[in-house]
């Protein structure tokens, strides 16, 4: 008795092997944006993180960034340096 079965076909494998390839695909591109953002716009990072999976996430995680902008009350009124505080007699804005 010959029937059709789905899993016997190779036919249920092919499309799970198809939608992790998808679903890696996205993911690598929004990790790669996220590289990007940073200041790291190679598309090695893409291939890393399509290739080493959650290694490559780390790796674009970890990943400094280049493109720092900097706040606009931090460039008017520089943080103090470790040890130094305002006495009471002084207005942090008046520095």
């Amino acid at each position: 008795m010959e029937s059709t079965q789905l899993f016997g076909s190779g036919l249920v494998g092919i499309i799970i092997i198809a939608l992790v390839t998808l679903f890696s695909l996205w993911i690598a591109g929004e990790f790669h944006q996220a590289a990007t953002l940073k200041g790291h716009p190679q598309s090695k990072y893409f291939w890393i993180c399509f290739f080493c999976g959650i290694v490559g996430y780390l790796l674009v995680i970890a990943l400094p960034d280049k493109a720092q902008s900097v706040h606009p009350s931090s460039a008017t009124h520089p943080r103090p340096n470790l040890g130094e505080y305002p006495t009471k007699n002084q207005d942090p804005q008046d520095q």
